[in-house]
């Protein structure tokens, strides 16, 4: 295995490196999001991509409600 070096960090790429083949991606739509897990975070990524208009879909793997995990909050009350 090799890893990079901070001696050879900003070196030139190998005359060889050809890129990709792929075509430069071009949409005249926003990409849809998948978020996995209606968890705390991805319910909040959920609230952020919908005010900005992005199309997603939440995908969570339990069929029921459970109380599971821990939240916690911290205002400006508590920082002081």
């Amino acid at each position: 295995m090799s890893t990079i070096s901070d001696d050879n960090a900003n070196a030139p790429l190998p005359s060889t490196f050809k890129g990709s083949d792929l075509p430069p991606l071009v949409a005249d739509k926003p990409p849809r999001v998948l978020i996995a897990g209606a968890g705390v975070a991805g319910l909040f990524l959920g609230i952020l991509l919908e005010k900005a208009g992005i199309p997603y879909e939440i995908f969570e793997r339990s069929a029921e409600i459970k109380p599971l995990g821990n939240c916690f909050l911290l205002t400006a009350y508590h920082m002081s």
